[in-house]
């Protein structure tokens, strides 16, 4: 199956004799399958995984009256991987099934894309498109050809939610979207960060067996598509050494080591017990709520962390090939409230700095967070007093 999917992907031969054919396969199919007004369909990142935005604004729905008697199907590429609740159907996103709970279905809710690269949305059907975040590096049209591979027409989304200003700037040059498209509802995962508290904290330490004395750092790069085996995987060769940390940083951190779902592969081992790999932990939401420091590179999750107005550093040390190969819709150097810190020695000095100020770092993220998260903090709720009156 995985020799097929990367095929299908990354051949514009093969894509395209999939794409046309099934496209119209289930194009005609739709004609014979009634939409059901009360069924909807979700899925995440293409069905990896049961999170993110579709995951919060069904979790709110589930505790909506509005919704009792709404029907609800997840499309997940591993069905029993997840504990999902009893009222939803769990169909894999692989199966004929899936397709036809596709057809039937009213609304669709996604964070990247439903339709398995191809287009065969009904004009009846709402498709909603929550995004997976607030971009800093290229998207969809602005990605440069070398690293782009499904070049299939999608449907047409209906709703593609924003949190602000930069975000509707981004969409609508990378996915050709109008002010009629875009909702400045903020993103449902989100409304979680804004309405944490302090005992979520400690409880979410005591879960992963934190010390509560120790303060926290996560870091989470995102990865380079760039960087692949012969296989095609992304790997993932971060210029770190954890002994040096452990020496510079004292007895009183731990790391929080959180991998891209795109890498298949870390090259350097993480084999110290200070640092946790954290990469396959189901809720990222809860490594930032307990964190007191985070530090990435490219990847959108400065914009999210921001909502917590706790400092942030950035870790770019291939700043340069990374901006030649991908590019950026902003000037880090400029815009993130921190340095960005090309070496681990720069690094490391950073981290204790803000340690040393860190009220002066906590009001430099807030200044970040006001620029660019406009809305924030109550997304699922209007979605949903949304649809109830567009359903009405």
């Amino acid at each position: 199956m995985e020799k097929l999917k990367y095929l299908i992907k990354y051949s514009p031969i093969i894509y395209s004799i999939y794409y046309y054919v099934f496209s119209a396969f289930f194009r005609v199919l739709g004609l014979f399958v009634k939409i059901d007004k009360q069924l909807i369909l979700f899925n995440s990142f293409g069905g990896r995984k049961y999170d993110d935005s579709p995951k919060a604004i069904f979790e709110y729905m589930l505790q909506d009256d509005r919704f009792k008697d709404y029907k609800f199907v997840w499309g997940l590429n591993e069905p029993n991987k997840f504990d999902i609740p009893s009222r939803a159907i769990v169909v894999n996103v692989n199966s004929f099934k899936y397709f036809i709970y596709a057809l039937k279905a009213k609304i669709w809710i996604t964070n990247s894309s439903i339709e398995r690269g191809l287009c065969f949305k009904k004009k009846d059907t709402i498709y909603i498109n929550t995004w997976h975040g607030t971009a800093i590096k290229y998207l969809g049209n602005d990605i440069g050809e070398q690293n782009k591979s499904f070049k299939g027409e999608d449907s047409k989304v209906d709703i593609f939610f924003s949190q602000g200003s930069y975000d509707e700037k981004v969409f609508k040059s990378a996915f050709c979207k109008t002010n009629e498209d875009l909702f400045r509802f903020g993103l449902p995962r989100n409304d979680e960060l804004a309405n944490c508290d302090y005992e979520t904290s400690i409880a979410i330490k005591k879960k992963l067996n934190i010390p509560l004395e120790k303060k926290i750092i996560l870091y989470a790069p995102t990865f380079r598509e760039y960087t692949k085996n012969k296989s095609n995987q992304v790997m993932l060769n971060v210029p770190i050494n954890f002994e040096t940390w452990q020496e510079t940083l004292g007895e009183n951190i731990v790391i929080l080591f959180r991998a891209h779902y795109e890498v298949a592969k870390l090259l350097n081992v993480l084999n110290y017990d200070f640092v946790y790999d954290v990469s396959k932990y189901p809720s990222l939401n809860e490594l930032m709520i307990i964190s007191d420091v985070l530090i990435s590179d490219y990847s959108s999750i400065f914009f999210d962390f921001s909502i917590l107005h706790k400092p942030m550093l950035c870790y770019a040390y291939d700043y340069d090939l990374y901006t030649e190969k991908r590019g950026m819709y902003i000037d880090l150097k400029k815009e993130l409230p921190c340095k960005v810190c090309e070496t681990e020695t720069e690094l490391l000095n950073e981290i204790l700095n803000v340690f040393d100020n860190y009220n002066l770092n906590c009001i430099a993220t807030k200044k970040f967070q006001e620029k660019y998260i406009e809305e924030y903090g109550n997304a699922s709720h209007k979605i949903c007093d949304y649809l109830i009156k567009y359903l009405a």
